[in-house]
């Protein structure tokens, strides 16, 4: 892949958006924008987050791979996500990553290469709109949900890295950030748009679980964006083992 240069010197490329730019206002009309490969500083600040650091970080990478003049806390989720992967691809020489991966069934590792270019990428259509409406099939609510965006992804990571240090790392922060995310993307419910933050977060966690995985389903649905939940195949024994590129030893960012 040859990349662009800038007239500081960086190199980069462009690419289209998951989201096309339609939550943004015409800020993006045709839905592509510019990113910067990873530097040396970049790839120091990626190993921080191996270590749990907090959102800011993640934040941080983001706006430095922008070379688009845009601010990235309007940016949707998933379109963070994949400014992440774009300009992880083209940092390297190959976009392929290649992992240990134990086979539950047989209890023995196996080799795996996944090709980041290959990845399944949902893209927004013109039909799309937001708030959406949904009904949840168990309790029956309407709900209006939200693309989640960059500065609710911040405000969540501070509030978990609160909780933790209040109860002393003891905290169930992922299960937490999880509710609290979900929470902000609901904009009403059955009509009302008036509801404090944490009576939403207490709606969420009292769900029923086919009306938790429907609403999540539907938010996905609403920001498109990239599948990082894949499947890898043992090639000695035929079984596919499901894994998530997300995060932890098999994250996409890592070498």
């Amino acid at each position: 892949m040859k990349l662009k240069k800038s007239e500081d010197g960086r190199f980069y490329d462009v690419t289209e958006l998951p989201s096309r730019g339609m939550p943004y206002g015409g800020l993006l009309p045709n839905g592509t924008i510019e990113i910067y490969a990873m530097t040396a500083q970049m790839q120091k600040q990626v190993a921080l987050l191996a270590r749990r650091a907090p959102g800011e970080v993640v934040d941080k990478i983001i706006k430095s791979s922008l070379k688009t003049d845009i601010d990235s806390n309007i940016l949707t989720s998933a379109d963070r996500l994949y400014v992440l992967l774009f300009s992880r691809i083209i940092s390297y020489p190959t976009s392929k990553r290649q992992f240990k991966v134990m086979n539950p069934h047989t209890g023995r590792q196996f080799d795996a290469t996944v090709d980041l270019k290959e990845l399944n990428i949902s893209y927004l259509d013109e039909s799309w709109s937001e708030p959406k409406e949904v009904t949840l099939p168990m309790c029956g609510d309407r709900v209006t949900i939200r693309s989640l965006r960059g500065a609710d992804e911040l405000e969540i990571s501070s509030e978990v890295v609160a909780r933790r240090a209040r109860k002393k790392g003891k905290s169930d922060d992922d299960e937490l950030g999880m509710i609290e995310a979900t929470a902000r993307q609901v904009v009403s419910i059955n009509g009302n748009n008036k509801m404090e933050r944490f009576d939403k977060e207490k709606w969420v966690s009292e769900l029923l679980a086919g009306d938790i995985d429907f609403l999540n389903d539907e938010v996905t649905h609403l920001d498109g964006g990239v599948d990082f939940e894949i499947e890898v195949t043992d090639p000695s024994t035929g079984h596919t083992v499901p894994i998530s590129l997300m995060s932890g030893e098999y994250s996409f960012l890592e070498v």
